[in-house]
């Protein structure tokens, strides 16, 4: 079997597990390493050849399994990264909404009447 799709079919499965993850729970770190991997392995398409053996053709089929259950674990973790980012640019609008009106701008006096 070709190096470059053991490979593959390894970072592959890491990804996999990767984006098992709740969407909820997923750190900066894991966010990264993913996009790493995802580097690695878009590398690797670059030099792999078709397989010419049964053993080689059933391993990519795996390959091709795993990567459309990535790929939907995935598109479900954007989603639920871009309802993170509407709810804090929805949080900061509204405290910067809120904060506007207890602000006293520079032209503001207050007289005191009482002698």
């Amino acid at each position: 079997m070709h190096e470059a799709l053991k490979s593959c079919g390894q970072l592959t499965e890491q990804l996999l597990c990767l984006s098992r993850i709740n969407p909820q729970q997923i750190s900066d770190e894991q966010y990264e390493e993913i996009t790493t991997l995802l580097a690695k392995r878009e590398q690797l398409f670059a030099v792999l050849q078709k397989p010419s053996t049964d053993e080689e053709k059933a391993y990519a089929r795996k390959i091709m399994q795993e990567s459309e259950e990535m790929n939907r674990n995935f598109i479900t973790i954007k989603r639920a990264i871009q309802m993170k980012i509407r709810d804090l640019k929805k949080k900061d609008q509204s405290t910067k909404r809120y904060l506007g009106y207890n602000t006293i701008g520079a032209d503001s006096y207050f007289y005191d009447k009482r002698k």
